[in-house]
C-alpha cells in the first residue's frame, strides 16, 4: 500500500514517471495563443494595406517585423511577395506551429492609409494601444474613405491636369480644354476598370481620350495649344507610385521584386504611350490639323506655381493625407527648380535630373521618418515632376509622322531620364534613410489620425505610457492623450 505521506521530495507511489507530469495548458497558455494569432492577423492585415498601395515589398517586410517584434513574435519569419504574404511561427511544438498565407488583390491608391498604419505601428511599438485594439483599429484604417471627399478628389483632379498644362507651356483654353478632357477620362476609366480586362487598358483608354479631347477642341475652332493640353490630360497617369516601389526593392536587396514593380511602371509607361498612339493615329485619319497658336513662355515664377498647383491637386486626388500634401507639393516643386537652374548644358541633362531625383529621395525618406509616415506618400506624387512625359509624347509624335528615327531618339532619351531618375532616387532614400533623426529625440507632438475615430494616436515617441486610471483609458469619446496601455493582451 502506498505512504498517503511520503517524505519530502520522495515521488508519491503511484504517481507519473519520473521525468515529471506532462504540463497541461492552462488559461494563460490560451491567452498567450490568442494572441499570437491576434498579431499575425494584425501583420497579414498590414501587409495587404501596404502593398495593394503600391509599397515596396522591403518596406512592407520591414514594417511586419515591427508589428510581430512588437508582440514578441520576434523568431516568426516573414515572406513577402508582390501577391502574396505568408508568416509562419515554428518556434513551438509541431502542434502549435502555425503557418498563415493573405493573398493580395489589386486595388486603387489609397495613400493615407499608409500613414495611418505607421502611426498605429509606432504606437504598438511604444505600448500607446493594446493589441486587440490595434487589430480593431487597423480594420477601420483598411475601409476607411479618406480624408478627401469624393467631389473634391474628382475637382482636384480636373485643377491638376490644368495646372499640368500650364506647367508644359499651355495657355488658359489649354487647361480649359485638359480640365473637360478629364472630366470625360474619369468615367471612361471606371468603366474599363469593371470590365475584367487588365488594368493597362485602362490607361490606354484614359491617354486615348486624354489626347482626343483636346484635338476635337481644335477641329471645332477653338485656337488653343494642342501638344500642352493633351499632355496635361495624361500627366496623372505617368507611372509614380510603381517606379518608387521598383527602385526602393532594388536598393533593398529585392531583385526579383524590382523588376517586376519596374515591370509594372514599364507596362503603365507602354499604356499611355499606345493610348497617345492611337489618339494621334485618329487625329490624322480625321485630318484634324490644330491651329498655330504663339504665345510667350510662362516666368519661371509661374512655371513654379504651376508646378505646385499640379502637385498639390494630384495629391489630393491620390488621397495623401491632409498634413502630408503641402510638403509633397513643396518637395516636387524644390525638385523641378533644382532641375530648371542646374546647367544641364555643361553637366548633362541627366546628371542635372538625377540630382533632382536625389532631391526627392533625401527629403521624402526624412519626412517619412521625422512624420511618422513613408516615403511613398511623399515621393509617389513629387516624382511625377520629373517624368519625361513630354519626351515620350514626341517620340509617339515622331511614330506617327512615320519619322521612326526620332521617335527611336526620344524613346532612347525618354528612358535614359528613367533611369537617371532611378539612381537619383535610390541614393537619396537610402541616405534619408539612414541619415534622418530619431523620433524619439524630437518635440513630443501628436496628430489625429483617422486610425481610431474620436481617439490620438501618437505621432512620435512618448517618453511615458500613461497608466490604467490615467483619463482617456476607458476610450469612451474623444480624450485629451492615447489610449491607455493597462489593458494589453498578455505578450
Amino acid at each position: 500500500m502506498a505512504d498517503p505521506h511520503p517524505a519530502d521530495g520522495a515521488p508519491p507511489s503511484g504517481d507519473p514517471p519520473a521525468d515529471g507530469p506532462r504540463p497541461r495548458a492552462g488559461p494563460s497558455d490560451e491567452l498567450a495563443e490568442v494572441a499570437r494569432l491576434q498579431a499575425m492577423s494584425l501583420a497579414l492585415q498590414a501587409g495587404e494595406v501596404m502593398l495593394t498601395n503600391g509599397v515596396s515589398v522591403a518596406d512592407c517586410e520591414r514594417l511586419l517585423r515591427r508589428i510581430l517584434d512588437a508582440a514578441g513574435l520576434a523568431t516568426c519569419d516573414v515572406v513577402v511577395e508582390l501577391h502574396r504574404v505568408t508568416l509562419s511561427d515554428l518556434s513551438l511544438d509541431p502542434p502549435r506551429a502555425t503557418t498563415v498565407v493573405r493573398k493580395v488583390r489589386a486595388s486603387s491608391l489609397h495613400l493615407h492609409r499608409l500613414d495611418s498604419v505607421e502611426v498605429l505601428v509606432r504606437s504598438l511599438e511604444d505600448g500607446d494601444v493594446a493589441l486587440v485594439d490595434a487589430v480593431a483599429d487597423l480594420d477601420r484604417i483598411a475601409a476607411e474613405p479618406g480624408p478627401w471627399p469624393r467631389g473634391s478628389r474628382f475637382a482636384a483632379m480636373a485643377v491638376a491636369v490644368a495646372a499640368w498644362a500650364v506647367f508644359l507651356g499651355g495657355d488658359a483654353l489649354s487647361a480649359i480644354a485638359a480640365a473637360v478632357a478629364a472630366v470625360v477620362v474619369s468615367p471612361v476609366v471606371t468603366l474599363v476598370r469593371r470590365t475584367p480586362v487588365p488594368e493597362v487598358f485602362a490607361i490606354v483608354a484614359a491617354a486615348f481620350v486624354g489626347v482626343m479631347v483636346p484635338y476635337l477642341a481644335a477641329w471645332s475652332g477653338i485656337e488653343l495649344r494642342v501638344p500642352p493640353a493633351a499632355l496635361g490630360a495624361i500627366y496623372p497617369f505617368l507611372p509614380g507610385a510603381a517606379f518608387v516601389a521598383s527602385v526602393t526593392d532594388g536598393l533593398s536587396g529585392s531583385p526579383l521584386s524590382s523588376l517586376a514593380r519596374g515591370l509594372e511602371a514599364l507596362l503603365v509607361g507602354l499604356g499611355v504611350a499606345l493610348g497617345v498612339l492611337i489618339g494621334l493615329r485618329v487625329v490624322e485619319a480625321l485630318e484634324i490639323v490644330p491651329a498655330d497658336t504663339v504665345g510667350g513662355p510662362l516666368p519661371a515664377v509661374g512655371v513654379g506655381a504651376a508646378a505646385f498647383l499640379a502637385l498639390a491637386a494630384q495629391s489630393v486626388a491620390r488621397d495623401v493625407p491632409v498634413r502630408a500634401v503641402l510638403p509633397t507639393a513643396l518637395l516636387g516643386t524644390m525638385a523641378y527648380g533644382v532641375a530648371d537652374l542646374l546647367p544641364s548644358g555643361t553637366i548633362g541633362e541627366d546628371l542635372v535630373v538625377a540630382l533632382a531625383a536625389l532631391l526627392i529621395g533625401l527629403v521624402g525618406g526624412v519626412l517619412a521618418r521625422v512624420q511618422a509616415s513613408m516615403p511613398m506618400v511623399y515621393m509617389s506624387v513629387a516624382i511625377i515632376v520629373l517624368v519625361p512625359g513630354t519626351t515620350l509624347y514626341l517620340a509617339m509624335v515622331g511614330f506617327v509622322r512615320g519619322d521612326s528615327s526620332v521617335g527611336l531618339e526620344l524613346t532612347e532619351q525618354a528612358l535614359a531620364t528613367s533611369l537617371a531618375i532611378a539612381a537619383g532616387t535610390a541614393l537619396g532614400l537610402a541616405i534619408g534613410q539612414a541619415r534622418a533623426p530619431d523620433p524619439a529625440r524630437l518635440p513630443n507632438l501628436r496628430l489625429p489620425t483617422a486610425a481610431a475615430p474620436g481617439a490620438w494616436l501618437p505621432w512620435r515617441r512618448r517618453t511615458a505610457v500613461p497608466s490604467a486610471g490615467d483619463e482617456g483609458a476607458t476610450g469612451d469619446g474623444p480624450t485629451d492623450g492615447p489610449p491607455s496601455a493597462g489593458a494589453q493582451s498578455p505578450p
